[in-house]
């Protein structure tokens, strides 16, 4: 699971778009809601929060 920014890192600085286009193109993407590429999740301690559930490519 990643932030956008911890995502915008992880993708070297890219546009986020051009590196969920990426991820989605390669089935990447775990899980998400609907109309969205992020999910609502509930982290103990901080709340609600917009994360983005990225499978490894050698979990797929």
């Amino acid at each position: 699971m990643f932030t956008s920014a911890a995502l915008k890192d992880a993708g070297g600085g890219y546009d986020i778009k051009r590196i969920l286009d990426a991820l989605e193109s390669a089935n990447l993407i775990a899980d998400h809601d609907a109309n969205s590429r992020s999910k609502k999740t509930h982290i103990a301690g901080i709340g609600k929060t917009n994360l983005y559930w990225i499978l490894s490519p050698d979990e797929t």
